[in-house]
């Protein structure tokens, strides 16, 4: 009888509690979840980026290498700088999108010795048709390659680095940008996030320009030439020595000549002193002498 009695009360207390639950008011809503902090984002960030090193290791990427090239051309004399003007004229005739002229000039020390000078930057293809033609260009102008070296930098990994960079950089500046854009953050908050955003947006602009200045230093070789004037000494007759003694008599009389007249400038302002100061003595010296005679 007592089981019977417990058994009636449990299910009455179960009617009763789901009654309760369909009947009662809905539990409150979750409150939203707050604004990742900008800390997380950029370890996001750069937990997304990819890893170069890994990348290469799985696949070897291309081989992204920066060539320079560097020709030291001698000419006979009165050709040097024309051939630094045909060697530049070419380069422009090609057309910026092949050939661009960096820096050009030249000098004259004499008038049988002159120096240019020419740097450039060309693509590839273009280059190697002007440097296969260049020593025998050289030759037929009547001088000579003297020396030409070639030198590398490999920009591969410093080209992805800064790739792998920007993207995370970019993927920073379109969550912040999400961030701005949400409502219900506080003042303090979208003062935080505009001033990270605009530190962001000048990394990425920063880090854009190094890459396509990498990238420019890879797609166009640079190529420096050095123009000299051949020198050709003049052989001397029977009497050449007795002109280059007759030269150093007046070169040695002029020397001493100018000696004695850099010392009569020197010292003629001291003359304006010491003069009168004599012209006392000598007046006193008189003056002394005849009064010892006068005495006698």
């Amino acid at each position: 009888m007592r089981h019977m009695q417990f058994l009636a009360g449990t299910l009455g207390l179960l009617v009763l509690a789901a009654c309760s639950d369909e009947t009662g008011a809905p539990p409150p809503p979750a409150p939203p979840p707050p604004a990742p902090s900008i800390a997380r984002l950029e370890a996001s960030a750069d937990t997304a980026r990819p890893r170069s090193s890994s990348s290469s290791s799985q696949s070897s990427p291309q081989q992204l290498i920066a060539y320079t090239y560097n020709f030291h051309l001698e000419y006979p004399v009165g050709v040097t700088e024309m051939a630094m003007h045909d060697h530049r004229d070419r380069c422009i005739a090609a057309g910026f999108e092949l050939c661009q002229v960096v820096s050009s000039g030249s000098s004259v020390q004499s008038q049988d010795i002159s120096y240019a000078n020419l740097e450039i930057r060309a693509l590839p293809e273009w280059l190697d048709t002007f440097r296969a033609g260049l020593a025998g260009e050289v030759s037929e102008a009547g001088g000579q390659l003297l020396s030409s070296n070639m030198g590398s930098a490999d920009l591969t990994r410093s080209i992805l680095d800064a790739d792998a960079r920007l993207t995370a950089k970019r993927e920073l500046r379109v969550r912040l940008t999400a961030l701005l854009a949400r409502d219900g953050s506080s003042v303090e908050e979208l003062i935080q996030l505009e001033r990270e955003f605009a530190r962001v947006q000048g990394e990425i602009e920063s880090g854009d320009a190094q890459l396509r200045a990498m990238r420019a230093r890879v797609a166009m070789s640079t190529t420096s030439l050095r123009y000299t004037t051949r020198y050709t000494p003049t052989g001397g007759g029977a009497f050449n020595p007795i002109g280059d003694a007759i030269d150093n008599a007046f070169r040695n009389f002029s020397r001493g000549l100018g000696a004695v007249i850099d010392f009569a400038a020197s010292s003629a302002p001291w003359l304006i002193i010491i003069l009168p100061i004599l012209w006392l003595l000598m007046r006193w010296r008189a003056r002394v002498t005849a009064r010892k005679l006068s005495r006698k």
